[in-house]
């Protein structure tokens, strides 16, 4: 090289002639870095998926994720989220529902079940908080008439309630009102819902719950979880003086007796799999629920044929879980010995077998059990139409969790835990993604049924038709999937997961010797270089968890990051990265994430982190307040409000001015903005909520007021809140209690990228 030429680190060089063109350079070299730097980054996200990780407690970060934001069917749902001290709500019910539901009874059960198995981590008395402040709202009102199986599944919550260690003698008592009313609601059920004699199916019947008033003389796989289990547990419960049909040996025969029949009427013992419902006049006589237009029925010539036609996932599945369910309870009870109980043993573990072997190779299961992804159905209903067989994941988690538990309480193969362990890491794997950070499951079938009530609606033609054939199980009006794009999780395969997962820690992770687990998992990717990112954090729980030690990784070289030992993590460069966490003997690693950062070897960590303000508005001294959105007097955004109750230079929020709406204009809150709230009150503890809608079905609490005077209320927006990416939202004041609001300011920090050193 010549002595008047300098060499640069990337091959390029510049003559001493040339010292005008090397300031160019230097000005854009940092642009080609942090090109690069998001050419990398790009490259090495794998977009929003999970992948399984063992150190991971997975019903820990699907209840945290889910439990206050998933959808019954198709309706939007939420328990109360409470803070970590169990005591304190962070985001209210949303009850959308009015009543106990057991979608959100199955959501509930799942938790209170995962709440008891840790229940000596304090982490775990938000969700025992959650549960009992639902079972709250309806203890006293649960269904006592009969009519529905399916509206007495979730009084199961209640039974975990009570056995709970942070069950008050109140919550206790409460349990046991709504308890006793499904008993009620049990007895009647069985004396004006059940089969009766003279159907064409005969005597082998009679007795037998109709799933729901609608569908006389009929019995459905799902029925045999919302009512045959819930009595098992009852019965229980209850302890030898049960006395639900006369005595004990009574209640255990009807629990027997309900079971059984469904057994002997929907099991196909060629193809080990059940049909998912059987009608007792095969579609005839006294049916009022057009039973007469299910596929496969045959009533006119014998042999008759009294079940539908289709292998439909979640209804085996509901099926093989109550009987897990029914024979725990006859367990504990000392029923063992019965011959009851070794029947349904060897109901179970046949049932156990058949759906073993329709498992398919990724770990899950079919829609349709005995097909596969080849089946196609074109048509249905007498319209042209398209889907394809697919893995459905709630009947997937269901099989999951059912097989988990049989195997660990000796009811079937041990060898079994190895195919459960394959389905929940199939769900993880292939089935969930991350919204914000937190989980969500998707590919499940939002609902299913056969016939329905009188109306012109469930007949051949209407809209509502249900025929119970493989195709209405495609393309039924009542079926669909929930795709990944509906960003939306819903409630039975929530459940069905929470219960796989509690079950896959009972059998891997072994809790009562297990010092540590991370309650979530890495986000595949971070982006530090947008304004208000947050660098990646993990949080350990567990025994010992308070004197856990980290070391961060890079995940190319394996290289520990000198420096790099505390949960929250940013680097000086772009890259690949996981973390250590240790406790005593055991250490446990999180999946790798690509970190973006604005520098790239350069050896910073940042430019100069300046704050600026989207959003202010100060209350007028005088003037009317508009009740309509308007942008005066209002910086980045408009303002509205609930009436004009403007008192000098605050704005009183009481029962007749309930809000004042806050709008950002071309923006949205991000992750690290600042709300402030100058905000005053009469008396101490008065909240401030903000909320995304008028009935405040979600809401977050900013703060408490002392009742000293103007004081300011500041929240700082989460990655994982409501209020991250909205651009409008609503302020309330606590129930029953007046605010004065007096000024909103919301500041965010920006950071602008360094300049990268350039060594000549």
């Amino acid at each position: 090289m010549k002595k008047e030429e300098q060499s640069f680190g990337c091959g390029i060089s510049v003559s001493q002639k040339g010292r005008a063109l090397s300031g160019w350079i230097l000005r854009i070299v940092p642009l080609f870095a942090m090109l690069f730097a998001t050419l990398a980054a790009k490259a090495a996200s794998d977009g929003d998926g999970v992948k399984f990780n063992p150190g991971v407690r997975y019903s820990q970060w699907a209840i945290n994720s889910r439990a206050h934001d998933f959808y019954a069917n198709s309706t939007a749902f939420g328990l109360a989220k409470y803070k970590a001290d169990g005591t304190s709500v962070e985001i209210k019910r949303n009850d959308t529902k009015k009543k106990l539901d057991y979608v959100p009874g199955l959501v509930a059960k799942s938790m209170i079940e995962a709440a008891d198995y840790y229940q000596n981590f304090d982490w775990s008395k938000p969700w025992f908080a959650s549960v009992k402040e639902y079972g709250d709202a309806y203890y006293n009102s649960v269904p006592n008439g009969g009519g529905s199986l399916d509206d007495l599944n979730a009084v199961k919550l209640y039974i975990g309630v009570y056995n709970n260690k942070n069950a008050s003698e109140t919550d206790k008592k409460n349990a046991k009102t709504a308890i006793g009313r499904a008993t009620e609601g049990l007895i009647a059920h069985n004396n004006s819902y059940s089969i009766q004699s003279g159907t064409l199916a005969g005597d082998a019947v009679v007795g037998g719950w109709f799933h729901k008033t609608a569908y006389n003389n009929q019995m459905w796989l799902d029925g045999a979880y919302m009512g045959s289990a819930l009595l098992a547990q009852i019965v229980n419960f209850n302890g030898d003086g049960s006395n639900v049909f006369g005595s004990a040996n009574d209640d255990w025969n009807m629990v027997f007796k309900q079971l059984d029949i469904v057994w002997n009427m929907c099991w196909n013992s060629t193809d080990k799999l059940m049909y998912h419902a059987f009608e007792a006049n095969a579609g005839t006589g006294t049916s009022k629920s057009h039973a007469d237009t299910w596929a496969g029925l045959n009533g006119t010539t014998k042999p008759y044929t009294f079940h539908s036609a289709a292998y439909w996932g979640r209804a085996n599945a509901w099926y093989i879980f109550a009987l897990v369910d029914a024979l725990e309870a006859m367990g504990n009870a000392g029923r063992t010995s019965d011959t009851n109980y070794s029947t349904l043993t060897s109901h179970l573990q046949e049932l156990a077998a058949g759906i073993v072997a329709r498992q398919a190779s990724n770990g899950g299961w079919y829609q349709l059990l005995d097909k596969t992804d080849s089946f196609k159905a074109t048509s249905y209903n007498g319209k042209p139409a398209s889907a394809t067989n697919y893995i459905e994941t709630s009947a997937t988690a269901i099989f999951s969790a059912a097989l988990f538990k049989a195997a660990r309480l000796g009811l079937i193969d041990a060898k079994y835990k190895e195919n459960a362990k394959k389905a929940f890491e199939c769900l993880v794997n292939n089935y969930t993604y991350l919204k914000d950070g937190s989980l969500e499951i998707w590919g499940s079938c939002r609902s299913a049924g056969l016939g329905g009530g009188t109306g012109t609606d469930y007949a051949k033609g209407g809209k509502k038709y249900r025929d119970g054939s493989n195709e209405y199980y495609l393309l039924g009006y009542d079926v669909p999937m929930v795709k990944k794009t509906d960003n939306l999780t819903e409630g039975k395969v929530l459940g069905g997961f929470i219960m796989a997962a509690t079950e896959y820690e009972r059998a891997y992770q072994n809790q009562d010797n297990a010092s540590i687990l991370f309650s979530y998992d890495l986000k595949p990717a971070y982006d530090l270089t947008q304004s208000g990112a947050t660098a990646p954090k993990v949080e350990v729980c567990g025994t010992g968890a308070a004197n856990a030690t980290y070391q961060w990784y890079d995940a190319t070289t394996k290289v520990a990051v000198e420096g790099a030992t505390k949960a929250q993590f940013t680097p000086q460069t772009t890259g690949n990265y996981y973390c250590e966490a240790t406790v005593g003997s055991t250490s446990i690693k999180t999946s790798a994430t690509n970190i973006k950062v604005n520098n790239t070897g350069g050896g910073e960590t940042g430019g100069e982190t300046t704050t600026e303000t989207v959003f202010s508005y100060d209350v007028p001294a005088s003037g009317e307040l508009s009740t309509t959105d308007t942008n005066e007097g209002v910086t980045g955004g408009k303002i509205m409000f609930a009436s004009r109750k403007n008192e000098g230079d605050r704005y009183k929020i009481d029962d007749d001015a309930k809000y004042v709406k806050v709008t950002l204009s071309g923006n949205s809150l991000k992750a690290g903005d600042v709300i402030s709230v100058k905000a005053s009150a009469s008396n101490s503890g008065y909240g401030c909520f903000a909320a995304l809608d008028t009935d405040k079905k979600t809401t977050l609490k900013l703060g408490n007021l002392t009742g000293e005077g103007p004081e300011d209320i500041s929240y700082t927006v989460t990655e994982r809140d409501i209020l991250n990416g909205q651009s409008s939202f609503y302020l309330f004041r606590e129930s029953g209690k007046s605010i004065y609001v007096h000024s909103i300011t919301i500041t965010r920090k920006t950071t602008t990228p360094p300049i990268s050193p350039l060594v000549i």
